[in-house]
């Protein structure tokens, strides 16, 4: 069974969130940029988002 708890610590949760990546989607790396936004999503500091480059 997996822990659905949401760790308390920034670093625990940068963790859980790769291994759900990895395990979940089967995503090994982030882009660059991916992380420090995440950390800062998780730390609460912005809400973010993120852009395509696919244009219409």
């Amino acid at each position: 069974m997996t822990d659905t708890s949401i760790p308390r610590d920034t670093s625990d949760r940068l963790n859980a969130m790769r291994r759900t990546l990895r395990e979940v989607f089967g995503i090994s790396r982030l882009r660059p940029g991916q992380r420090d936004i995440i950390r800062s999503v998780i730390a609460g500091a912005f809400p973010a988002t993120h852009r395509t480059r696919r244009r219409r």
